[in-house]
């Protein structure tokens, strides 16, 4: 079901158990404002117009909306990067509790928010693919290729998307990368079911302890959110307007 994208409440809070989600368009001239030193030296590193815009809108969006969930300017705060490049609150503001991911695609992104528990979130761009069954061997594991196998066509392709966003979701939830193993997690991506994480290196009790969700974008677009610690959150939806 596609969610409800609502509009930015004025008064914005994120109590614990809340999950924000927030989609935008990076299109609509969000100017890259606030970025750090570091931010805009990676900035200036895109070789193409269209990468450097959306980096520039997608970092600045992140830190306007955290500066909203903080309540501070956005560039009154600091944030730091972790050894595999997932952004934090530098220590200063640990007390915030305030945990959040960004992923984008195409001129699209999505930002998720949250309380006491590491989030990850993911967004891909579904697609005709021909070696769906070639890269499952390679990422995914022997139960997910068992139910993509099956499906028919159709249910395959957005079978694979679904469990291949979940499992990008969950990487970076953890701020690991693909090299440290989509073959961890375990979801059952199974069409007209909500995808559920199985078991995470094998662990079926590990993977209690997590909350995922998947969801349509808008058209041609997945998204998933993945939070490590707590199996159910209520979820809140979000559009960003300039």
């Amino acid at each position: 079901m596609t969610p409800d994208w609502g509009n930015s409440p004025a008064d914005l809070s994120l109590p614990e158990g809340e999950v924000h989600v927030w989609h935008a368009d990076l299109t609509t001239g969000i100017k890259p404002d606030y970025l750090s030193t570091d931010e805009q030296d990676r900035l200036e590193r895109f070789h193409f117009p269209d990468g450097q815009r959306r980096f520039g809108a997608s970092h600045s969006l992140l830190r306007r909306l955290l500066g909203r969930y903080l309540d501070l300017e956005p560039d009154e705060f600091e944030l730091e990067i972790g050894p595999n490049g997932k952004p934090h609150l530098s220590a200063s503001l640990a007390s915030s509790r305030l945990h959040f991911n960004l992923a984008h695609s195409a001129d699209l992104a999505l930002l998720a928010f949250c309380r006491s528990h590491e989030i990850g979130v993911d967004l891909e761009q579904i697609h005709p693919m021909e070696n769906i069954d070639q890269i499952a061997r390679r990422w995914f594991t022997a139960g997910e290729q068992a139910r993509l196998a099956a499906l028919d066509e159709e249910s395959k392709q957005l079978a694979f998307f679904t469990c291949w966003t979940c499992k990008e979701a969950c990487l970076k939830c953890l701020g690991d990368g693909l090299a440290h193993g989509l073959q961890r997690f375990e979801v059952d991506s199974t069409p007209g079911q909500r995808a559920r994480l199985l078991n995470l290196d094998g662990d079926r009790q590990a993977a209690a302890h997590w909350f995922l969700h998947c969801f349509p974008v808008e058209a041609g677009f997945l998204g998933a959110v993945a939070v490590q610690g707590q199996p159910e959150f209520n979820t809140h939806f979000y559009s960003w307007s300039t």
